[in-house]
């Protein structure tokens, strides 16, 4: 039975979040003993989502890329060929698994790795490797499929930035082997904590569906305060509040009983983020039905979500460059980016970041190193200077605005007429 406190936190009113009837009903149902069907009407909405065979819910998308490693029998002694431009739980995910990482070198016009950079350090231990959406943007999928046939190695999309992203006619998750998805906080929907594997191979799809029912659900206490953070900064960041939740938000965290609740929903999962960047990754644990449930709110807005924050990117490619902003290049022909955040390489980092600051536009700089974020244990991963030239010259200089529907609509104005 799901705890009342859940349900207390959970069930946040339809306009709350500006959506229907249907959502209000769909939290209810989620949250009445009814985990198994809420989970599974989750990986539904997926699979018919992005036309997949197989989709399955994790506590983070490094527990998805740890499940297909293991399902696919990579481990002790094996190589996986990663992009030396990402974050460090990916390889940290690789470890985890007793494999050895091997980092190949981005095309820095695009952010994404380079198919000649890594056909050239394919070995005879090679089992796998990663094609990453680097912010969203497709990568040469098609060029690494191939490399990885030729080869006689796996390939598996890193889609943790490319949920809704498309090649073709096709959504990201579909080429290679098997994919997996991040729905953390800062990705393209928000479960909070969160990720998706997918795959069409009906065998892997098989084994991944075996393993992921013996994995336990992730910590009770754990689930009801992402459910808490969720409810909380959806309250904070809805437009038609005027920031008045968030004023009394900070009033309220003054008191001693509720800037507890605040405090537990903002601080539950430090540690892990330590552990993280010590380059140390959890064993994967399934995700929450409460969690699959917020999932399934924001699925059902992704396609509007991803042509809007597209519009919103071709506008800012333009503005940006009067700026002298190099924006990474993008095949607007035969893809469509999700832009989880619009990139750009600059000159002066910290100039723009106050400039924007000033404008009241939430600058980032994320990835700032080949092995995000910096101040990582990076030896830990097997990383070392001069490994990727390309991704340490991106990294020192990257910078992205956040362009989700929220705070585009004014944003493009202000960037245009920055001061």
């Amino acid at each position: 039975m799901v705890p009342k406190s859940v349900l207390q936190l959970a069930t946040p009113r339809a306009y709350l979040l500006g959506g229907t009837n249907k959502i209000r009903d769909l939290l209810d149902y989620a949250l009445r003993e009814k985990s198994q069907e809420t989970l599974s009407l989750y990986h539904d909405e997926v699979k018919s989502l992005l036309g997949v065979e197989t989709a399955l819910s994790f506590a983070s998308g490094r527990a998805a890329l740890m499940q297909i490693l293991e399902v696919m029998g990579i481990g002790e002694g094996d190589e996986v060929i990663i992009p030396g431009y990402t974050c460090i739980v990916t390889p940290a995910a690789v470890i985890a698994v007793g494999a050895t990482p091997v980092y190949a070198d981005i095309d820095i016009n695009t952010l994404n790795v380079s198919p000649d950079a890594v056909e050239g350090l394919i070995s005879s231990r090679t089992r796998a490797i990663l094609a990453q959406h680097t912010f969203g943007i497709p990568c040469e999928v098609h060029s690494l499929e191939a490399i990885a046939a030729r080869r006689g190695v796996q390939l598996i999309e890193d889609c943790a930035h490319a949920l809704g992203a498309k090649i073709g006619n096709r959504y990201c998750g579909n080429f290679g082997s098997a994919a997996f998805f991040s729905t953390e906080q800062t990705k393209m929907i928000s479960t909070v904590k969160g990720g998706l594997a997918v795959t069409n191979d009906p065998t892997l799809g098989k084994a991944l569906e075996r393993s992921y029912a013996q994995l336990p659900g992730d910590d009770r206490t754990r689930v009801i305060a992402s459910v808490a953070r969720w409810r909380k900064r959806a309250l904070e960041t809805d437009p038609r509040l005027g920031g008045a939740f968030a004023f009394a938000i900070r009033r309220l965290q003054r008191l001693p009983l509720t800037s507890t609740v605040f405090e537990n929903a903002e601080s539950f999962d430090t540690d892990e983020y330590r552990e993280a960047l010590d380059g140390y990754v959890r064993q994967p644990t399934r995700l929450s039905a409460e969690q699959a449930a917020i999932g399934l709110i924001q699925i059902s807005r992704l396609e509007d979500d991803v042509k809007r924050r597209n519009l919103i990117a071709r506008n800012l490619t333009e503005i940006t460059r009067l700026w002298g902003w190099k924006i990474p290049t993008v095949d607007w022909e035969n893809t469509r980016p999700s832009f989880v955040r619009f990139p750009a390489i600059v000159q002066d980092r910290q100039h723009w970041l106050e400039l924007l600051r000033h404008n009241g536009i939430e600058g980032g700089v994320w990835l700032d190193h080949p092995l995000h974020p910096a101040g990582s244990n990076f030896t830990a991963c097997g990383y070392e200077p001069g490994m990727c030239p390309n991704a340490e010259a991106a990294s020192s200089q990257i910078i992205n605005v956040p362009v989700h529907p929220r705070c585009a609509a004014w944003m493009a104005d202000r960037i245009a007429n920055l001061k």
